[in-house]
């Protein structure tokens, strides 16, 4: 059976064919990746490779035999996949200096009991999806992206929703003469 054959047998969907074209493909391209993207090491390489020559199998159907052959095919698939593995583990690379440990700085002010009973009370007048929201955002201190995976909901929608229960909770608070004053620096 040779690389036509193959082929055809995967673009039918015989499941011999995927692992036929992976074994006789994927030496090659491993060679391929090395050189290509020789700073990231081998076992990136590998992984590389191996995703290229799944999206290669996966995508059987556009290749085109006159416009070159299988194998240049296939090193294009990798290029783009190199391509996106460097895209991601950039955006990786850019949060590890992060220490999420580290808590941020509070304020050195005491705050009365007073002022938070009466916050408790303000924030117990919203509405239950404003309240989760808030407390995802302001006391989680959750990104909107995985609030938004978290409600189901997109990242325009936990944004505009965030921004709303904020404007409703102002207007609440600016009603309680506890928290007016203590935000004046005053008695609470």
């Amino acid at each position: 059976m040779d690389d036509e054959d193959l082929i055809q047998a995967a673009r039918e969907g015989k499941e011999h064919a995927g692992p036929f074209l992976v074994s006789l493909y994927a030496p090659m391209l491993l060679g391929y990746a090395r050189g290509l993207a020789s700073d990231l090491g081998d076992s990136a390489c590998e992984q590389i490779c191996e995703c290229a020559v799944e999206r290669a199998v996966r995508k059987i159907d556009l290749y085109d035999p006159t416009k070159g052959d299988f194998a240049g095919w296939a090193r294009s698939m990798l290029r783009y996949v190199a391509l996106d593995y460097r895209r991601d583990n950039a955006r990786l690379q850019s949060i590890d200096g992060l220490d999420l440990a580290e808590p941020k700085a509070q304020s050195s002010r005491e705050i009365p009991g007073g002022v938070t009973a009466a916050l408790t009370e303000v924030v117990g007048q919203l509405s239950e999806p404003d309240q989760a929201i808030l407390a995802l955002r302001e006391i989680e201190q959750l990104p909107s992206q995985t609030v938004a995976a978290l409600l189901g909901i997109s990242d325009a929608a936990v944004r505009q929703r965030y921004s709303r229960a904020r404007q409703r909770l102002v207007r609440i608070a600016q009603n309680d003469q506890r928290l007016t004053s203590f935000l004046r620096g005053g008695p609470a």
